[in-house]
């Protein structure tokens, strides 16, 4: 719910901008959106199937190693 409400002020700032958003932009957005979609249906299948010892410190790792080895780059 509070992303649906997020997403109004969200809009009418982009819609007010002067900015344009090129189409690389734009595939950016699509990919890290799709991966992130894929990323958390995997997440929810590996806890269902009863591995969350495993899954959870992976995905723990994961998620603070990426980021910050990106940010080197």
């Amino acid at each position: 719910m509070s992303q649906a409400i997020g997403v109004l002020p969200l809009g009418v700032l982009v819609v007010m901008s002067s900015a344009r958003f090129g189409t690389g932009a734009l595939m950016w957005g699509v990919l890290v959106g799709v991966t992130n979609a894929l990323g958390l249906v995997l997440f929810y299948r590996g806890l269902a199937q009863d591995s969350m010892s495993t899954v959870a410190p992976v995905t723990t790792l994961t998620s603070a190693l990426v980021p910050s080895s990106v940010g080197w780059c």
